[in-house]
């Protein structure tokens, strides 16, 4: 048992034995400031100046005491002044120091070595100097001559003295430099110094050209002894900076008291020298603007800065403000920013404006997002940006679409030009309306249907900036009829466009003037209504192919859903039921009551039907809300608008929302419109007659065309018929 003890404790003395050692700490190292002094040449038993030298201990430990020593041949020449390392024991980092001075007892060259020492560690400086009992030159005065005038001179003199114990020899003058534009004269050249005896040394400077200029001078008296000298100038030129100010306003010079006001002002300046900027700062008088900056300034900032190298000439344009408005506004969702380059700028909802000098140019960008966008003033059409003159204030109206327009063509069109005709027409009165698209024609081939053609886009405005389409094709809802061309006008003698295509928007067999090469009598073509909705506007009529007709157009450059405005108001609405005359207006009223109630809509109905004396519009308030369908689309801007005949949208919505395609579909009205009384042949009888040879007038709910729309045919009173209903 005592024997495992013992082992236990071997091991753990072992263990103990190896434990890290810590570093060891750099040892104590000298160093000095300067490794060798170069003193003047003194005369004999002559102190020179004294030098300063510095020790550091560079380790990191404490040196031994300091031991100073001067060594070498000609120690005896040089002495220690004053010891502030003897004896001192120098920490890590610390320092101390001594001077020594030339001391020469005799002419000589003479060198040793200061030696400073702790144990290993030594510090070594050498020394070296010249003892002469002979001439020694010194050189004092004046050397700089700063900037002179091209085409004038100045002159400097140094003294030349001879501080030694003997004559010079005669003295001679070496130069270098710039020697063009100096010269050296006086009365040294030749000459003899003796002891304390002194001349001139003449330096004249005459620059000839702009800049810095320099001369060094040898004053030589002996084989082994000289003087030097150097000398320094810059020829420098009188330049006029000339200010003009034009329009109420001052320039100001920074640094000076200097100030110019309208008019013109002249400042001098030297050159040659140091490079001079000058800042100018531009000061608006009352109720002006500073404008722009020209000649050897420019810009529009209102402070500049001019080099003065030379003659500089400066105009400082001033003038009465005017208003830039920037406006900007949204159709379809549309977003984008328009900004005036001057720094002011909006998003579109927004109306910002900025002062600008009047007369400058200014530059106006519009930046759509996820948008198209145009000029409706300011700039023009759907250029991005335009450069104009502010000479009256401005208003730039940027209008950003975030839907593609459509239009139905200011011109027409012979059958017989090709697809490809079509669509660069579609483009061409785009663009000189200032629309941005691109643009195709509505018009089918017997390769692609007009729906094909545009499946891609998505989102569909007419210019005026009311929705039109989420989608084009089969089933899509229409909601205001395109009704203008690309200049925002109804079409000026057509209410049809040749489409080629049924009211699906797909290919009309047999009606497309055979893929529109045609243009004879025998060869079919089929129309849509320009005022017709769903039912209607891709295909309602028919036409030969010997007529020339206007043509849909329908961007294809956004492809995002709809963002449309649902309007609110009075409900209107076309029954899903047919009624027979016969049961008077009240039978009307109670097939309008019901389809209301059945699909959940409050209030009170009646029908929209002129009777004996009486228009459809005097049954109802024409000072309350306008009517809307359901799928939130207005049939009249104002409720008065109904008691005008004024239509905006046709009514082949049914209370439940669905949407009436029949193009054939009819519905009764009783007048020639909804402001026009009725009477017993318009009416058929205020609606009590069911005979075949009494008449009604009709009308096709899918249009607000006066061909198709209210009350555009007549029709035997025994026919039964769709009726328009009103909230009340």
């Amino acid at each position: 048992m005592l024997r495992w003890s013992l082992g236990i404790l071997a091991l753990c003395v072992a263990c103990g034995s190896s434990s890290v050692k810590p570093e060891q700490a750099k040892p104590a190292a000298l160093v000095v400031d300067r490794s060798s002094v170069q003193f003047a040449t003194v005369s004999p038993s002559e102190t020179s100046a004294e030098a300063s030298v510095r020790i550091s201990n560079d380790g990191g430990t404490p040196t031994a005491a300091l031991v100073t020593t001067l060594d070498g041949q000609g120690t005896g020449a040089f002495i220690v002044t004053s010891d502030g390392c003897r004896a001192v024991v120098l920490g890590p980092a610390a320092t101390c120091d001594l001077h020594v001075a030339f001391r020469p007892s005799q002419e000589g060259q003479f060198s040793g070595e200061l030696r400073v020492a702790s144990d290993a560690a030594v510090a070594t400086v050498a020394l070296s100097g010249a003892a002469s009992g002979g001439a020694r030159l010194s050189v004092a005065g004046p050397s700089s001559f700063s900037g002179i005038e091209l085409g004038m001179f100045a002159i400097r003199i140094m003294t030349v003295s001879n501080v030694g114990g003997a004559a010079s020899s005669p003295i001679s003058i070496d130069s270098s430099g710039d020697l063009d534009s100096f010269a050296v004269g006086g009365t040294c050249r030749g000459r003899a110094l003796a002891p304390g005896e002194s001349c001139d040394l003449a330096v004249t400077f005459t620059p000839q050209q702009l800049g810095p200029r320099t001369l060094s001078v040898d004053i030589n008296g002996s084989r082994s002894e000289s003087a030097h000298a150097k000398f320094d100038g810059w020829g420098q030129q009188r330049v006029t900076l000339t200010i003009s100010v034009q329009g109420a306003g001052r320039v100001s010079v920074l640094g000076s008291t200097e100030t110019c006001s309208p008019g013109a002002c002249q400042l001098g300046f030297e050159i040659g020298g140091p490079v001079q900027n000058v800042t100018l700062t531009a000061w608006p008088g009352e109720k002006m603007l500073f404008w722009q900056w020209s000649g050897d300034c420019s810009g529009t900032a209102p402070s500049c800065s001019v080099v003065m190298d030379g003659d500089r000439s400066v105009a400082a344009k001033f003038a009465p403000p005017v208003t830039v408005t920037l406006d900007g506004r949204s159709v379809g969702g549309g977003t984008g920013t328009v900004a005036l380059d001057q720094g002011t700028s909006c998003s579109a909802i927004c109306r910002a404006s900025a002062l600008v000098p009047q007369g400058s140019r200014i530059r106006l960008t519009a930046s759509p997002s996820a948008s198209q966008v145009r000029w409706l003033s300011g700039c023009s059409g759907a250029e991005l940006s335009c450069e104009l003159t502010a000479n009256a204030d401005i208003t730039a109206t940027a209008l950003f679409n975030g839907a593609n327009y459509v239009f139905v063509s200011s011109q027409v069109y012979p059958a017989n030009l090709g697809i490809a005709a079509y669509d660069e027409a579609c483009n061409q009165r785009a663009q000189v309306a200032g629309l941005p698209g691109p643009y195709v024609a509505w018009m089918s081939t017997s390769m692609a249907s007009a729906a094909s053609r545009v499946a891609k886009a998505r989102g569909f405005i007419r210019v005026d900036g009311r929705a039109f389409a989420d989608a084009l094709g089969p089933g899509a809802a229409i909601y205001f009829p395109v009704a203008l061309d690309e200049l925002g006008a109804p079409p000026s003698w057509s209410l049809l466009a040749m489409t080629g295509s049924d009211e699906l928007g797909q290919l009309a067999a047999g009606y497309n003037c055979s893929d529109w090469t045609a243009s004879g009598t025998t060869d079919g073509l089929r129309l849509g209504d320009i005022y017709g909705g769903a039912g209607a506007w891709s295909g309602r009529a028919g036409s030969s192919c010997a007529a020339s007709w206007p043509i849909y157009c329908t961007g294809v450059g956004i492809q995002r859903g709809l963002q449309r405005e649902w309007s609110t108001g009075r409900v209107a609405f076309v029954s899903s039921g047919a009624l027979r005359s016969g049961g008077g207006l009240a039978a009307a009223d109670a097939l309008c009551a019901q389809e209301a109630g059945d699909a959940g809509l409050r209030g009170s109905f009646k029908a929209l039907l002129a009777a004996d004396g009486a228009s459809a519009a005097s049954r109802f308030n024409l000072q309350g809300d306008p009517w809307v369908r359901r799928d939130g689309v207005a049939i009249v801007d104002k409720a008065t608008d109904l008691g005008a005949g004024r239509l905006i949208a046709p009514i082949d919505v049914s209370a439940n929302g669905a949407y009436d395609f029949g193009a054939g579909a009819w519905a009764w009205a009783g007048a020639t419109s909804t402001a026009a009384p009725g009477d017993a042949s318009s009416s058929c009888a205020s609606w009590t007659s069911t005979a075949n040879d009494v008449w009604g007038r009709g009308a096709m709910p899918t249009s607000v065309s006066p061909y198709y729309g209210f009350g555009a045919s007549n029709i035997p009173c025994d026919y039964s018929l769709r009726v328009f209903c009103l909230q009340e």
